[in-house]
Order: structure tokens, then C-alpha cells, then sequence
């Protein structure tokens, strides 16, 4: 079975690449910390850990279903099996993905089993391998060092997910289209995800850091509160994203109904220009012989003019009402033209005489 198992001696010496039956001697000594983290449960692994652990099958159920499940803790006396999930936001596709992480504490071993790889358990893994730090002190501090990391890797989804949105608020009101109303709602979905996940997880924490367990010691439980409070951030900044969320959809039908009305307007404009053209041109274009218009040697100049005349007339009143905005631009930046009235009506000039002095 694909696995990778580490053993810490009492005198701190760290075991690498234990094969199954080290593995059963290291959990058989009961001294130590032993390390088990497996990749892709199969049958065969199922049997291993109810032979040699004996964990109950319905936890070891759960490490077998590729479902993915909502996060708990069952306590079963001599050990603790903990369900929690991770989270990857992928943001070319703006798709969250959410990994099952299980977790098995015991007095002396830890069991993690994830079906993918989780970025998490590497990065304990590697500090594992480094230091050896987050075996040193117990089995209680390695689930932590676990949990921590877990939480820590949802940060980055965050911030990717804050800054889409703070650039979708920017972009939507100049450019209101659909593929960017495409991408917020798959935020929205996003974020309903995430928190699907991380409130139940929560709640996985507050329990750890209670000291409800007994496979806690009271200085675990005080880290466990601050992985706690870490997931309270994250859940209150993933609120922030979906009401932000909300908040562009709103913003885009705003901005998509404005310029809506912007060309109703402009053809409500063009057809009221319109239309007594064509009454014009309707009553000239009607078949009978005596309308003496139709005989005037001027008559087809003269009726364009009227055209012309009614077409600037009522473009000039709508002009006039500001809803028509042509050409507004360069008459602000015209000079306007002032007389100084003062001199026009001779006010301060001295009067002339015409008299003799």
C-alpha cells in the first residue's frame, strides 16, 4: 500500500520509510510517536488499520469513500478520528476544490489518509524531515502541526478570491459583460463552498481547544484555540467575499440596465426625429392627381427643406433639454463673449459740452 510512516524514539531519533511490519512493532511498543500517512486507501489498507490499530469500521468506511464528507469528531476512547477538508482555489477556472483529510489521534500515533495530494501534509512532512520538530513533543502537537497547515493553505484562496473581486468591482461598471458576470457568480459558488466546509470545521476546532478530549493536553488545546481563531478569520473574510460578490451582480445590472436605457433612449430620439419626415413623406408619397405640390417646379427642394427644418428644430429642443448630448463637450470650452455694459451705455465717461469755455 502506498504509504509513508515516520517513528520518533523517546531519545528523539526520527525513522524514516517503515515498512508494514515496523510500523505494527513502533504502535506495539506504545513508546515514541508514530507517524502514519497514507495515500489513496484501498481495501488492503482498510484491513491493515482495523488489524493492526483496530479502528472501528465505520471510521475506516469513511477513509474508503472517495465522497467527500462534511468535517467531525468522534471520540472512540482510545483514539480520536477526526474528518476535515482542505481547500485549493484554482484560479484559472475559478473553481474551488475541497480534499478529504482523515486523521486518526491515538496516545502515541497519528494516521492521516487523503486520496490526493494535500499541500499541507507535505509541508509537515518536510519539517518532519527537516527538524523533526512537529513529532517532538507528542502526538497532540503533530495533529495540530497538521491542522495549522491545513488552515494556513486556505489563506492563499482568499486572497486570490479578494483580489478577483476587487478587480471585477473596477471592470464591471466600464465593461458590463457577460463573461465577467460569468466569473462572479462562480466566486459566489466558491465562496458558498468554502463555507460549507469551513464552519463545520470550526466547530472541529472549538472542540479541540476546549480540553473536551482527553488525547488533548491542556497546552495542545491552547494551540488548537489559535487554529481556531485562524478559521474564524477565514470564515469572516469569505462572508466579505460573498457579499462583495452580491454587491458586483447588483453593479452589473445596474450598469447593464443603464446603457440599456442609454439606447432606448438614443432610438426613442432617432424615431421622434423621425417621424414627421415620414408623415411628410407619407402624405407626398400618396397617389391622387390634384395636389398642386407635385406640379411645382421647387416642390421636391422644398419639401427636403421642411424636412431639414423639422429634423434641426427638434433636435435643437432636445438639445436644449440636455438629452441630447453632441457636441456639449466644445461648447463648455467656448469663451463666451461679454460686453461691459458701463461703456456701452457711456456710465464714468466725462459729458461733452457744447459750449464755450
Amino acid at each position: 500500500m502506498p504509504f509513508k510512516a515516520y517513528y520518533m524514539t523517546p531519545g528523539h531519533s526520527l525513522h524514516k520509510d517503515l515498512d508494514e511490519a515496523a510500523v505494527a512493532e513502533a504502535l506495539r511498543s506504545g513508546q515514541g510517536l508514530l507517524w502514519l500517512d497514507i495515500v489513496e486507501t484501498k481495501e488492503e489498507d482498510a484491513l491493515f488499520l482495523r488489524r493492526v490499530f483496530g479502528f472501528h469500521p465505520l471510521a475506516v468506511e469513511d477513509c474508503l469513500s472517495e465522497l467527500v464528507h462534511a468535517p467531525k469528531v468522534d471520540d472512540y476512547d482510545d483514539y480520536l478520528f477526526i474528518l476535515t477538508n482542505g481547500v485549493n482555489y484554482r484560479a484559472q477556472s475559478h473553481v474551488v476544490e475541497t480534499n478529504e483529510l482523515d486523521l486518526f489521534l491515538g496516545r502515541n500515533y497519528v494516521v492521516s489518509n487523503h486520496n490526493f495530494q494535500h499541500y499541507s501534509v507535505d509541508e509537515v512532512k518536510a519539517q518532519v524531515e527537516a527538524t523533526g520538530g512537529p513529532m517532538s513533543k507528542g502526538a497532540d502537537y503533530l495533529l495540530h502541526s497538521l491542522l495549522d497547515s491545513l488552515t494556513a493553505n486556505v489563506i492563499p484562496a482568499m486572497d486570490t478570491l479578494t483580489d478577483e473581486v476587487d478587480a471585477l468591482e473596477e471592470e464591471i461598471v466600464s465593461r458590463p459583460e457577460r463573461a465577467r458576470l460569468d466569473i462572479v457568480l462562480s466566486i459566489k459558488r466558491s465562496t458558498v463552498r468554502i463555507q460549507r466546509r469551513i464552519a463545520p470545521g470550526r466547530e472541529v476546532l472549538n472542540r479541540l481547544s476546549r480540553g473536551e478530549f482527553a488525547l488533548v493536553s491542556p497546552d495542545a488545546a491552547r494551540f488548537f484555540r489559535d487554529v481556531y481563531d485562524r478559521a474564524v478569520w477565514v470564515e469572516g473574510v469569505n462572508n466579505a467575499i460573498s457579499e462583495r460578490a452580491d454587491h458586483t451582480m447588483m453593479l452589473y445590472l445596474s450598469s447593464f440596465a443603464n446603457r440599456q436605457n442609454e439606447s432606448i433612449r438614443l432610438l426613442s430620439i432617432v424615431t421622434v426625429i423621425f417621424m414627421p419626415l415620414m408623415l411628410i413623406a407619407a402624405i407626398y408619397g400618396m397617389n391622387f392627381h390634384n395636389m398642386p405640390e407635385l406640379k411645382w417646379k421647387y416642390g421636391y427642394f422644398s419639401m427636403l427643406g421642411v424636412m431639414a427644418v423639422f429634423a434641426l428644430g427638434i433636435s435643437a429642443i432636445f438639445w436644449g433639454k440636455r438629452w441630447i448630448t453632441w457636441g456639449r463637450s466644445g461648447v463648455r470650452k467656448m469663451t463666451p463673449l461679454t460686453f461691459d455694459l458701463d461703456k456701452v451705455r457711456g456710465v464714468g465717461e466725462k459729458p461733452k459740452t457744447g459750449g464755450l469755455d
